[in-house]
């Protein structure tokens, strides 16, 4: 999903990377485009020209007309107006939202004149003027699909979707939103692990063939259902005396180190 790479520098001297989204919207028509970007923790929106040419290895130069970055919130809040205007598509009053904690402020909105979905990404002064501003036209009666009459004879007819780019445009911000509080990122890391451990258990395995002895750890741990625990042995506890019954009242000494070794081998 994520294409070529780039390292941008921030305040503190350390580099951040940019990561680019495959996802891209054209027009042909105007001779421009709009893609999308991560960096920093933010999504950027960047509206620029249509190369007219690339070199040997596919990269083109092309300047910024205008960018804007939105933040997890942002993005979601975003993503609900564009919905609006997927189900609505008489909708046409512009709605947006503003971007930035300084006194130049970035805005993106959306509207719709003629019937055509349009894109605007600016930058707006403490006095309200425009420092930069751009106006994308989102295609239309340009993605379809077919209906056949006769598939054998290819007799067809085309149904145009007015909508698809609205609705790819709200999922990478919804998308966004969504995976910034790292539970997607979690998610791939636990299911990787188990991976992970098959490799280095073959690693060890070869390992110990040539002789070497592996070191530390505690031995082999038990799996399965913790019968032993108080929860499997007792039916049920009953007390309503609001003081612990049936299990040892916690002391002030916290966990020690072998409670904490114990829940450590559970999770890895």
């Amino acid at each position: 999903m994520l294409g070529s790479q780039q390292q941008q520098q921030n305040n503190r001297g350390l580099y951040e990377q940019t990561y680019y989204s495959r996802l891209r919207f054209k027009n042909e028509a105007d001779k421009l485009q709009v893609g999308f970007s991560f960096w920093k923790g933010t999504l950027k929106l960047s509206v620029t020209e249509i190369p007219k040419s690339y070199d040997n290895s596919g990269a083109a130069k092309v300047d910024e007309l205008a960018y804007i970055h939105l933040s997890p919130t942002k993005a979601l809040m975003m993503s609900h107006i564009v919905q609006e205007y997927i189900d609505d598509p008489n909708k046409s009053e512009p709605r947006g939202v503003n971007t930035g904690a300084s006194d130049v402020q970035g805005l993106i909105a959306i509207g719709r004149e003629n019937g055509v979905p349009y894109l605007v990404i600016a930058k707006v002064d403490a006095n309200g003027a425009f420092l930069q501003q751009q106006r994308f036209n989102f295609n239309n009666d340009y993605n379809y699909d077919l209906t056949f009459s006769d598939i054998i004879k290819l007799m067809f007819s085309k149904n145009y979707d007015n909508t698809i780019e609205l609705k790819l445009f709200k999922q990478i911000l919804k998308d966004y939103a969504s995976s910034s509080n790292g539970a997607f990122g979690y998610a791939t890391w636990d299911i990787a692990r188990y991976e992970q451990a098959k490799q280095a258990n073959t690693i060890w395995k070869i390992a110990e063939k040539v002789g070497v002895e592996r070191s530390g750890g505690s031995g082999a741990r038990s799996s399965g259902s913790a019968n032993g625990s108080y929860f499997n042995q007792q039916k049920q506890n009953t007390g309503s005396s609001g003081e612990f019954t049936g299990m040892n009242k916690p002391t002030s000494g916290g966990y020690s180190t072998g409670d904490i070794d114990e829940l450590e081998g559970e999770f890895s």
